[in-house]
């Protein structure tokens, strides 16, 4: 019953990952940011796949000093330190750091 409401003829089990970084193969109807052979990375559901596919709004092109490896390892790394600075630790604009440390206290 609940593969019927899922979806029959899909996968039972889909494709992890969530990180990538290549080069575009093929773009759809009404992309204009980045053309086939362009190096990219990003995020997209079932990404540990030889090829993935993702919206132009979840790309970034790669820059030529960092290899596909690191560009790879950049998207879930940078929200979770986004998250950790700006939800946790309340940083703001123009906010400064404040040293826990004394001088002479420990």
């Amino acid at each position: 019953m609940v593969r019927m409401y899922t979806g029959l003829l899909k996968p039972k089990y889909g494709v992890p990952g969530y990180d990538f970084a290549g080069q575009v193969e093929a773009i759809g109807n009404g992309a204009t940011q980045f053309k086939p052979g362009d190096e990219v990375f990003g995020s997209s559901q079932a990404a540990c796949a030889e090829y993935a596919v993702a919206r132009e709004d979840q790309l970034a092109p790669k820059a030529v000093n960092v290899s596909f490896e690191e560009a790879a390892a950049i998207p879930t790394a940078a929200l979770t330190a986004l998250r950790g600075l700006r939800d946790v630790g309340r940083v703001q604009a123009g906010s400064r750091c404040r040293s826990r440390r004394r001088s002479g206290r420990r």
